[in-house]
């Protein structure tokens, strides 16, 4: 009895060593966050055939983006804050249990009312998912190592969204409904992961940061809070979020439509333009953003970002088969995997607020613009199918314009760029 007593204090005190290691703490939140965008991945392929079968519009299917984002936008920075004063763990769990349940609603649906509640749901509750994950992120890391970090976090987003419609195409086969189900499993045991972090995680706290850099208390959420964020010296990049978020969903909203309707494509093709997307941005994010920015520093990185992303778009105007599509949307996925990571790091490095608090008022402009993005496109494709994809591509040429101004120069001399070459032309 006594040995059996010296091995569990042994095995929990190894338990605890490893649960305190920030690198295990980064493996559970990339491992937290792939399987999370898995679970979404999955059900991709599948869902505009589904919606379709339920005798849902172009408009339809763009408000069941539309809702999902627009609910993310009035609770995230709620959650953001909220994981600032109760530790991440808490609110991690309550947003997986809630984005799992969604699913649920979504595969029993037998009209369009229910699917866009399912996605309702799904909007209120995974908006504290990848916010907190960020903020968890942000909070072990040092301000030197946040680019390259917030990068293989968006790297293992696309390795779900590499695997998951791959998985979904081939669950279509045995029916749309159940690839909703798989996906609420997937979600729901990511749970598991987080029961595994230490606790609590709030701002730096048993983290390894140490405490007396803490950012100073968050204040209360509130619209004003967003309008101080786009006031203040780090605004620029708050409105590229919107920018990009807007731009992204209202071309992977209608792009589904827009293969099946000009290509013929089927489940299966739509999943396979997922997943190579994916993979473009899961190998660029994961290996080329921390090497991208130290040889250009992050506003030339973005200008870099943003002229694949409006590029991409504008020639998917002109290819007449999936296999070309396939060519040119991988510029588009190289474009926006490499802006993203350069938006947040320069964020978190810069605020000198919570940082929970300033990556749900992120997620805020995020899910404003995948909201605004899909209801727009919705509107215009069935005047023209080329609308939503014209859009994107003028919304690229825009950010460069902007990135190029004085403000954009500010913004990310604010957001601590120091690399010589920005250093000089700012």
């Amino acid at each position: 009895m006594k040995i059996q007593g010296e091995l569990r204090v042994t095995a929990d005190s190894m338990l605890g060593r490893l649960r305190g290691s920030v690198s295990f703490q980064l493996g559970l939140l990339y491992s937290l966050t792939m399987l999370a965008m898995m679970g979404y991945g999955i059900v991709m392929p599948t869902i505009p055939f589904f919606a379709r079968t339920l005798g849902a519009s172009a408009l339809e299917l763009g408000l069941f983006t539309t809702l999902f984002a627009l609910t993310g936008f009035f609770v995230a920075p709620f959650w953001g804050t909220l994981s600032d004063r109760i530790g991440r763990r808490p609110v991690l769990l309550i947003g997986i249990v809630g984005y799992s349940a969604s699913f649920l609603i979504m595969g029993l649906a037998d009209s369009m009312w229910i699917l866009l509640l399912g996605r309702t749901v799904g909007g209120l509750l995974s908006s504290s998912v990848f916010p907190t994950t960020q903020a968890y992120v942000a909070d072990i890391s040092e301000p030197t190592a946040r680019s390259a970090r917030m990068g293989v976090v968006g790297a293992m987003m696309n390795v779900g969204f590499v695997a998951g419609p791959a998985v979904g195409g081939l669950l279509s086969y045995l029916g749309p409904q159940l690839t909703f189900f798989v996906s609420s499993g997937v979600v729901l045991a990511t749970a598991l992961l987080v029961l595994l972090l230490p606790r609590p995680a709030i701002e730096g706290r048993k983290t390894g940061i140490d405490t007396a850099t803490r950012p100073r208390r968050p204040r209360r959420v509130s619209l004003g809070a967003m309008y101080t964020a786009l006031s203040g010296p780090l605004g620029l990049f708050f409105v590229l979020a919107f920018l990009m978020s807007f731009a992204g969903a209202a071309g992977s909203s209608m792009m589904p439509l827009f293969l099946m309707d000009k290509m013929a494509a089927t489940e299966r093709h739509i999943g396979l333009v997922y997943t190579v997307m994916g993979a473009t941005s899961a190998v660029l994010q994961g290996l080329a953003v921390g090497p991208t920015t130290a040889v250009l520093g992050r506003r030339r990185a973005a200008l870099v970002a943003l002229t694949l992303t409006a590029a991409g778009y504008l020639l998917a105007l002109l290819v007449p088969s999936v296999p070309l599509y396939i060519g040119v949307a991988m510029l588009m996925s190289a474009g926006m995997s490499l802006l993203r990571p350069i938006i947040l790091a320069s964020v978190s490095v810069g605020t000198k607020l919570g940082q929970g608090l300033t990556m749900g008022v992120m997620s805020s402009f995020d899910s404003l613009g995948r909201g605004m993005g899909p209801l727009w496109a919705g509107l215009i494709y069935d005047f023209s199918i080329n609308g939503p994809f014209l859009t994107v591509g003028g919304i690229g040429i825009i950010g460069i314009v902007l990135v190029q101004t004085s403000m954009g120069r500010q913004a990310f001399t604010a957001g601590q760029d120091n690399h010589p070459s920005e250093v000089v032309s700012t």
